[in-house]
């Protein structure tokens, strides 16, 4: 039976800083009968965390599904949102991602389409408490999946 598989890897390389959930950025709005989550990630971002969520392959038609992961420092917040458009018998449009930040952690995200191709890499500049950051995702894009690596640096 096929799967379809979306996956988002983190990577914090922002040595002695730890980011935290940003919970009104993280989850899905799946049916539970639609797929279900392998791993969900964890309430802390220290070195790496991972999201993986599949699709059950044998719907007809898949897809109208979102899937968000987001993190926080208390100062400023982002997320990614994987947005898979319906698929009638594997016919529709690949799955894509998008970028919500923000300075206001408490607010609620506004993903936004950064990248006109899914397989084209995207880079978010940004200052925090800290000092200036970056987050910079990577992809691999199929038609019937799509595996984000952000790395935050």
């Amino acid at each position: 039976m096929k799967q379809n598989t979306y996956q988002m890897q983190w990577i914090n390389n922002v040595m002695g800083v730890s980011w935290n959930a940003w919970a009104a950025a993280t989850g899905t709005n799946a049916q539970p009968t639609q797929g279900s989550f392998e791993t969900y990630p964890g309430d802390t971002l220290v070195t790496a965390q991972e999201m993986v969520y599949t699709v059950n392959g044998a719907f007809l038609a898949a897809g109208n599904l979102d899937i968000n992961s987001g993190w926080t420092d208390g100062t400023v917040a982002f997320a990614v949102r994987i947005v898979v458009p319906p698929q009638v018998f594997d016919m529709g449009n690949r799955p894509y991602y998008q970028v919500a930040y923000t300075t206001d952690p408490n607010s609620t995200p506004q993903f936004e389409d950064v990248v006109d191709d899914p397989a084209y890499p995207y880079t978010l500049n940004f200052t925090t408490s800290w000092g200036d950051g970056t987050l910079t995702i990577t992809s691999t894009s199929e038609h019937d999946g799509l595996a984000l690596d952000c790395i935050i640096e």
